[in-house]
């Protein structure tokens, strides 16, 4: 049981700058492994503010709650930057296709829990803090591009970043789109692919990438391209290393890369679905294998289906001739 002795503002201040540090790490990375490691240390700093929020609601009682009044104070500018973080989270877990982790669910309760006391310590204060939360969604929603988490001016700022910028701002003919594929594939970090994702999606004729999709003609040789590079990355692996081979043939891979990148069927991908798209394609190998397993998974009830339709239509017709 708490004793509640860092209970404290200051103390929560550090815990939502280290949550904050935590969910961008984890926004930014793009290799699978750097994902999953941000992710579990993500989840550390989420039970730890959770446990705070549940110890800062029942420490005290009745309307002279010092410590929540004072956690509570410019219209609950601190919970409201609690709720964002864990909605960001969630939108983390999203954006992978991963069920959101119990440990954010739990935090984001005792959040809902808290709000219900705001009025018993001072009238009025829940209605504030929900315009207060509307207002931050809305400037969050004003400055995001394309429905991302997108790197902010600092990442972009860096060097490493200008310079990418600067190699792949020429990139236009077809060798030139499988050389920013390599180049993505090397990508460390979300700012960095990013780059390497908007200069591609220039070169299949999204100019404006708040706006413009892929389709049509450009998004067929999007999917050749994406499927020539992981033959050759997959060859390039049984060259050096041995081995089988790890990707399907012909229009098997295209039909995993176009299911990757283009997931609800619309013939049409936005700059985020590129994004997501094209690092399921380079970084997710064990994507084509969930495929293949569902693939197989339905010509097995396909196969039994048309058994069942045979038995019972070569059942009716000995009974018709009895």
């Amino acid at each position: 049981m708490s004793d509640y002795k860092d209970i404290t503002e200051d103390h929560f201040k550090a815990l939502l700058s280290e949550f904050a540090k935590s969910v961008k790490k984890a926004h930014n990375a793009w290799k699978d492994v750097a994902f999953k490691a941000a992710r579990r240390d993500l989840m550390v700093i989420v039970g730890k503010v959770k446990a705070f929020t549940k110890d800062l609601r029942t420490m005290e009682t009745g309307k002279e709650r010092a410590t929540l009044k004072s956690i509570c104070a410019n219209d609950c500018e601190l919970i409201v930057t609690a709720h964002q973080l864990v909605d960001s989270a969630k939108d983390l877990h999203d954006k992978r296709e991963l069920e959101v982790d119990a440990q954010v669910t739990a935090c984001e309760d005792e959040l809902e829990i808290l709000k219900s006391v705001l009025d018993d310590i001072e009238e009025g204060l829940r209605a504030r803090f929900e315009r207060a939360l509307k207002a931050r969604q809305r400037q969050d929603n004003a400055n995001s591009i394309v429905g991302v988490e997108s790197a902010t001016a600092e990442d972009q700022a860096e060097p490493r970043i200008v310079e990418l910028r600067r190699a792949v701002s020429n990139s236009k003919t077809p060798a030139d789109r499988m050389q920013l594929l390599k180049q993505l594939d090397d990508c460390e970090t979300r700012s960095e692919a990013e780059v390497v994702v908007e200069q591609l999606f220039k070169c299949y004729g999204g100019k404006d990438i708040r706006h413009c999709h892929i389709e049509g003609v450009a998004l067929q040789e999007c999917i050749k391209d994406l499927a020539q590079h992981v033959e050759e990355e997959d060859a390039e692996r049984r060259a050096r290393f041995g081995g089988i081979r790890m990707v399907p043939k012909g229009e098997q891979l295209k039909e995993w890369v176009r299911q990757s990148i283009d997931p609800d069927d619309s013939d049409s991908i936005s700059f985020d679905e590129a994004m997501e798209g094209f690092r399921r394609v380079v970084n997710d190998i064990e994507g084509f294998e969930e495929m293949k397993t569902k693939t197989s998974k339905m010509e097995e009830e396909a196969v039994r289906r048309r058994s069942s339709t045979m038995s019972a239509t070569l059942s009716g017709q000995s009974t018709s001739s009895a």
